[in-house]
């Protein structure tokens, strides 16, 4: 109600999807993305150092520093029981007592190392640097970071990596349903680049100083969220808006009571008034939506993709069961339904085979399924 007495001109372009309040709603997604897009990357560098590990050769420390100690045997034309990293006085080390990277961590930075059969005297300059050293053991990384994965050898027996990854996952999960209040929270500079395409009194209004910080605190409170469809449709119904519809709309926004036999009598206009984010709950699991969704090819794609990736995820959980058996007895689109999971799910066939009343599913598949989609799976038959 303050939203709509301060910010009048704003609650009305809302109804329309524009305005300043729904630029910023319109922003979620790409806060979402860039954050999903930086823990796919930290998870592809854990993965990518856990292959690293399995790929070193060298089990311990000592391994592995011998393989070097080797190579600067090598390079030294058998003039090298000691070793002088460089001709500013530093002290000889004597190879055969290198054990540890810390014995050799003094060589590391050496642009010509010297050999000597003698600790003082006699040194033969071998014009080759440590990095050359480095090269021809391994030409993609350095002594350094073999070492550290030879030590981390040790953490792919326990749990450690793979706990990285758990969190990491979880992390993805829980940002993928952050509301425009927990973005707003962290990236709070969003509300300073407003779109200039905006209505110029609507600015104006907005950046007085009071009214401004009352629409953040709106905002950042959570007063005012992506949920906005529901609080618009009190103000203003349409003549495609019935009771049964605004239920529906009512029980998904609350997170509610799951039923999937909900009545909805404009699923075109409920589909308008939801969010992507509602898309992967349970709530949305709903016959009649389903059908709408299923029946449509352009509209609401992104929508459709989202709720029959959240099914097939879910697919073993009760009330993904309780919906299928449902929408097997009531669905008009089970052709539709058994497309996408037979061309997008090869574990399908053999999921269905563990879940409930499995003979009228195999039934309705044989009976309603395209026959060259059930053959190319025949095999999980």
């Amino acid at each position: 109600m303050l939203y709509k007495n301060v910010f009048g001109r704003d609650f009305e372009a809302l109804h329309d999807k524009k305005g300043a309040f729904f630029s910023v709603i319109e922003r979620k997604d790409k806060l979402i993305e860039e954050r999903v897009k930086q823990i796919n990357l930290e998870l592809e560098n854990v993965e990518e150092n856990i292959n690293l590990i399995k790929q070193e050769v060298s089990n311990t420390e000592y391994e592995l520093i011998s393989s070097y100690v080797g190579e600067l045997l090598r390079i030294s034309n058998g003039y090298g029981l000691f070793c002088l990293p460089d001709s500013s006085g530093s002290s000889a080390i004597k190879l055969t007592n290198i054990k540890t990277f810390e014995d050799i961590k003094p060589l590391i930075s050496a642009n010509n190392l010297r050999f000597s059969q003698n600790s003082n005297v006699n040194f033969r300059i071998s014009n080759c640097s440590f990095k050359s050293v480095e090269n021809n053991i391994d030409p993609e990384s350095g002594i350094e970071e073999k070492i550290k994965r030879v030590l981390d050898k040790v953490k792919l027996e326990t749990t450690e990596f793979s706990n990285q990854i758990l969190t990491l996952k979880e992390a993805k999960n829980r940002t993928e349903r952050l509301s425009i209040s927990d973005l707003l929270n962290d990236s709070p500079d969003i509300l300073d680049k407003l779109p200039s395409e905006l209505d110029t009194d609507d600015i104006n209004h907005i950046k007085d100083e009071n009214s401004r910080r009352l629409f953040r605190f709106l905002l950042f409170s959570g007063y005012l969220n992506e949920n906005y469809s529901f609080y618009t449709s009190i103000f203003r119904e349409q003549e495609n808006w019935t009771a049964n519809d605004r239920l529906f709309n009512t029980t998904l926004k609350s997170r509610d009571v799951y039923n999937p036999l909900l009545n909805i009598d404009n699923p075109q206009e409920v589909c308008a008034r939801l969010n992507k984010i509602d898309f992967s709950t349970k709530y949305v699991l709903n016959i009649q939506l389903f059908d709408y969704l299923l029946s449509t090819q352009f509209l609401f794609s992104d929508e459709r993709s989202i709720a029959l990736a959240f099914l097939q995820r879910y697919y073993e959980k009760d009330f993904s069961q309780d919906f299928i058996s449902a929408y097997l007895k009531q669905g008009k689109k089970l052709k539709e339904l058994f497309t996408y999971m037979l061309i997008n799910w090869p574990k399908y066939i053999e999921t269905v085979l563990l879940g409930n009343e499995k003979e009228l599913h195999l039934s309705k598949l044989l009976f309603c399924a395209e026959p060259n989609l059930l053959i190319q799976n025949g095999g999980n038959f």
